[in-house]
């Protein structure tokens, strides 16, 4: 089982970023000025949730326990357009990927990848858009549907 020893400090801070990565994108894909604040404390909530790691939980909870040791100035801060940071966010999920797959065995890979896409899944739920006061609207949009796609298709899932 890999844990903190197999990886070096960049691999490892940006196994501890990957699930922001991808609510990060879910975010952007529809943006909501209601939504934002719903959407990111269910990011947050959904990232300490150990349980949906499956075969990685063991990796998932000491990345869950640095997340609150990091600074958050080690946190990813994009700029630019929406389209160039949608870029930069799926490249960096892809190397994220890329790690996981090269220094885990494919049980945990596949645990860490179906934490991360539960994290993006919980935050595309975290909010109905396109609502008036409630009534109406959807939990999920289209453009949050395509994200999550691509999403899976970064993570080989």
């Amino acid at each position: 089982m890999a844990m903190r020893d197999d990886f070096t400090d960049e691999e490892w801070t940006e196994l501890v970023e990957g699930p922001f990565l991808a609510g990060v994108l879910i975010v952007l894909a529809s943006p909501n000025i209601m939504g934002i604040p719903k959407e990111s404390f269910a990011m947050v909530k959904a990232a300490r949730n150990v349980e949906t790691a499956g075969p990685a939980h063991d990796l998932v909870t000491i990345l869950v326990a640095d997340m609150d040791d990091k600074d958050d100035s080690s946190r990813f801060n994009p700029e630019g357009s929406a389209d160039e940071v949608k870029d930069e966010l799926v490249s960096k999920l892809a190397t994220v990927a890329a790690v996981v797959d090269a220094k885990c065995d494919p049980d945990v890979a596949s645990g860490y990848k179906q934490w991360v896409a539960a994290v993006a899944l919980t935050t595309a739920e975290a909010s109905k858009e396109g609502s008036f006061l409630g009534i109406g609207g959807k939990r999920v949009t289209e453009q949050e549907h395509a994200a999550l796609e691509v999403i899976d298709v970064v993570l080989g899932r």
